[in-house]
């Protein structure tokens, strides 16, 4: 049961400390959104995630300074649905030679951009009531010294989105995103779901320029924020911005988490990557002990479920609403995370094609192929 310990002491320290945005945002945070915040939404097909995203913004107490959408080749009314609420539409060219999609798109939004702060949001992605003052009340305080990244929330509407649960917990482990602070004194990666910064200084570090052949980009953009010389604020988008994985269903939950989750692991520091490791293996271990519960010690066995259980829901509750009963089953998420995991090493690194909307994201420059 050693193994068990380790794991759990191992989970201890991944999940430390994860800020969320509790505080009621004050009058002057209100209006920094609206002097200052310029939000940058790369879109390719996400009409229907759009309206979502618009309603929210219009739902809060100010209106963004400024709102871009880049359309990035969309066969939908993606364009339509940003114009209609007031967005900026920018056509984003062509995808070049070297560039991978998704960078390329927040490139150009943020060419356009004029606001002091910019936010880059993915269109699956809203925020709940006050969040976006929630952010740059924040932000106000960290903007010259950091960059702020947040994990949003993960609201769930069917059992099977419960899936996710590991996917997020090895993502912020993995960067040790909520590690100790003197474990992390430099960055090891982003969120790529929202970003926050100064205009300024994102094109300082050279913004997604910089990191525009790779393909696991928030680990990229990481390095290249903190050899800047700014630190990273990573926080859980509780209370302020959350989002809907994968309603289309089991299906592209798989293939989403599949994607590049492989190569996302290959480059995360090695520390962090071996601390979580240790802790999922620990966990793993509850299989091999199930002979136990028919021997005296099934107590201590039983103990150990208990606090894996405790740790499990403690940090979860910052990334989204798991029920209990799906947490209590944790032995089936670690198959299930596994067998996704082994399917992306077998897309990445032996049949290098793994694709995602429509375009190969792995093994060389993306193609330019359109849903």
């Amino acid at each position: 049961m050693a193994m068990i310990i380790a794991a759990l002491l191992a989970g201890l320290f991944l999940f430390w400390r994860i800020p969320a945005f509790e505080a009621i945002p004050s009058d002057s945070s209100r209006r920094l959104v609206k002097d200052k915040l310029t939000i940058i939404i790369p879109a390719r097909n996400e009409e229907e995630n759009l309206q979502i995203l618009f309603q929210s913004i219009a739902s809060q107490s100010e209106t963004p300074f400024e709102i871009i959408v880049a359309d990035d080749g969309s066969e939908d009314h993606t364009a339509a649905v940003a114009e209609k609420n007031g967005a900026a539409v920018i056509k984003v060219p062509e995808l070049p030679e070297g560039w991978k999609g998704k960078s390329w798109a927040c490139w150009n939004g943020a060419l356009q951009a004029s606001g002091e702060w910019l936010l880059f949001m993915d269109a699956d992605t809203y925020f709940e009531k006050n969040g976006m003052a929630r952010l740059t009340g924040l932000f106000r305080h960290i903007e010259r010294k950091s960059v702020l990244t947040v994990h949003p929330f993960h609201a769930m509407q069917k059992p099977y989105e419960t899936g996710s649960a590991l996917f997020h917990l090895m993502t912020v482990g993995a960067i040790g995103a909520f590690a100790p602070a003197w474990a992390r004194k430099k960055g090891n990666g982003a969120f790529g779901q929202a970003l926050l910064c100064r205009r300024e200084d994102y094109f300082g570090w050279g913004g997604h320029e910089s990191i525009k052949d790779e393909v696991v980009e928030t680990m990229a953009m990481g390095k290249k924020i903190t050899e800047s010389g700014k630190a990273i604020l990573y926080a859980s988008g509780r209370k302020a911005i959350s989002m809907r994985m994968y309603p289309e269903g089991p299906v592209s939950m798989f293939n989403g988490w599949a994607k590049s989750f492989a190569s996302g692991a290959a480059a995360a520091k090695i520390r962090f990557l071996l601390l979580s490791s240790i802790w999922l293996g620990g966990l793993f271990s509850f299989w091999a002990k199930i002979p136990v519960l028919f021997t005296n010690e099934w107590p201590a066995y039983l103990l150990l479920y208990t606090a894996a259980v405790i740790q499990l829901s403690s940090a979860l509750a910052k990334f989204g609403r798991f029920p209990i009963w799906s947490i209590l089953l944790f032995p089936l998420h670690l198959l299930f995370f596994l067998t996704v995991f082994c399917f992306s090493l077998y897309k990445t690194f032996i049949r290098k094609n793994a694709v995602w909307k429509g375009r190969k994201i792995s093994g060389g420059q993306e193609g330019a192929s359109r849903k």
